[in-house]
Parts: C-alpha cells; sequence; structure tokens
C-alpha cells in the first residue's frame, strides 16, 4: 500500500465526514506529519506503529516547548488517525 497517503485520507474524512474546520484540519495534518517524520527517522512505517512507539513519540515531544493543549492535540489527532485506520480495515 506504498502508494496511498493514508494521512491526506484521514484529512478528507475529517473534512467531509465530520466537517472539521479548515483550521483543525491543518493542526491535525502538522501533527500527524510529525508523527510521519519521527517514524520514517526512526525506521517505522505508520502502519506498524505501537503503543511503545507512540510513548516514545511523546516522551521526544516532551523536550519540545508545546503548551499542555498543543500536546492534548497531538494525542486527539493520533488517536482519530489510528481510529480511522481500523475502522478502514487498514491495521
Amino acid at each position: 500500500m506504498p502508494n496511498r497517503n493514508l494521512i491526506h485520507e484521514y484529512m478528507t474524512y475529517c473534512r467531509v465526514e465530520k466537517g472539521l474546520s479548515a483550521n483543525s484540519i491543518e493542526s491535525y495534518s502538522t501533527d500527524l506529519s510529525r508523527l510521519n517524520l519521527w517514524a520514517e527517522k526512526n525506521g517505522i512505517e505508520m502502519l506498524s506503529i505501537s503503543r511503545r512507539d507512540l510513548r516514545e513519540w511523546l516522551i521526544d515531544l516532551g523536550t519540545e516547548t508545546l503548551s499542555e493543549n498543543s500536546k492534548r492535540r497531538l494525542i486527539s489527532s493520533v488517536r482519530g488517525f489510528y481510529k480511522f485506520l481500523m475502522f478502514e480495515g487498514h491495521i
């Protein structure tokens, strides 16, 4: 499935099905791109990220100066994305 852009598919789902605002879509996309970049840097495929990997990512994020609201949104973005992947049968 290397030709599919699952983040883009999720963003389309958020826009069309969930009716999220453009700002929310942009924020979620940025959040998931950050996770994707971290996964690539660590040699992990987005579809095979484990809970342990996500904990390590969150620990890495802890070194950045992010507000608590930003951290909560990051977690919400990732949670929604993986729920979408489960619903669509990708994981």
